[in-house]
């Protein structure tokens, strides 16, 4: 099982049944210039956390955890 799938079967699944939207998603957006062949990327995790902030409070620090790396994060949270 990777490391995600368990993440979220062992613990955050549960914890997120009664958020109203919740997300976590990795963009890429990889550039090639043809002149000189070269490649660059640009990463970065989506984290939308939408429900009750006690909810929240849980989830969050669990992203977080996910989350880090050397790529950017971007969080919307809110609470309902």
């Amino acid at each position: 099982m990777s490391k995600t799938k368990e993440w979220v079967e062992d613990g955050v699944k549960d914890k997120a049944e009664n958020l109203q939207r919740g997300f976590l998603v990795i963009t890429n957006d990889a550039k090639l210039d043809t002149k000189t062949g070269s490649v660059t990327n640009d990463t970065t995790v989506h984290t939308v956390l939408f429900g009750k902030q006690e909810v929240i409070d849980v989830l969050q620090p669990e992203c977080e955890k996910f989350n880090k790396g050397s790529w950017k994060n971007q969080t919307q949270v809110r609470a309902m």
